[in-house]
């Protein structure tokens, strides 16, 4: 074979080769199949927010979904509860005071279900008096890392006694740590208006 014909013949194949190596990556990036079908992602923006005889489960839902499942159980990506719905928000109700929750929801499509959503955890309680509980639990939790199961725990402190300045703090601090800065800068901020209030109301000491 000829040097020139060699020449060509390499330049024919990098240049088959680039493009299967570009319709590989457009395929990567498309939400469908060989038959054209549309997949749908997992709901984002998952909330789960005190309700009246339980909790509130909110999400943002999924381009091409036809319903969904939310998903909640004791222990992480373990859920021994599901409820199927085409509505949003949904109340789970039957939850047990005092203890800790895993939420998760997924939406259907026309080619099954999607992913989990992210995870969120919360802690059901409505009994004040265990608020200095839940505090504690979530400082010692956020020294070991934890910090999902820590923001439950710190949250649950402020719920149960909107005035205390000390679990603002703490859950700022979390916030740091979790690379959140601006809602760091507002539990700052709330800590030292509640650690204000509490100052000003204090009696005057006589002399």
């Amino acid at each position: 074979m000829r040097g020139s014909e060699a020449v060509g013949i390499d330049r024919c194949l990098l240049v088959c080769a680039l493009l299967l190596a570009l319709l590989s990556i457009a395929s990567c990036g498309s939400h469908t199949d060989s038959s054209g079908v549309k997949s749908v992602p997992p709901p984002t923006s998952v909330r789960v927010d005190e309700a009246p005889q339980g909790v509130r489960v909110t999400w943002s839902g999924s381009k091409h979904a036809t319903c969904y499942t939310v998903f909640w159980g004791s222990s992480r990506t373990e859920y021994r509860n599901f409820a199927n719905t085409r509505d949003c928000p949904v109340i789970i109700s039957g939850l047990d005071k005092g203890e800790l929750y895993c939420f998760a929801v997924t939406a259907w499509g026309e080619r099954g279900e999607s992913d989990y959503s992210t995870e969120v955890m919360y802690m059901y309680d409505d009994d004040p008096s265990r608020s200095t509980q839940h505090l504690t639990k979530g400082n010692e939790l956020m020294a070991s890392g934890q910090y999902l199961e820590a923001y439950a725990y710190i949250s649950a402190a402020i719920r149960l006694q909107p005035q205390r300045a000390e679990a603002y703090k703490s859950r700022a601090l979390l916030y740091e740590k979790m690379d959140e800065p601006e809602l760091a800068k507002k539990d700052s901020v709330m800590a030292e208006k509640l650690s204000s209030r509490k100052t000003a109301s204090l009696p005057l000491r006589r002399q």
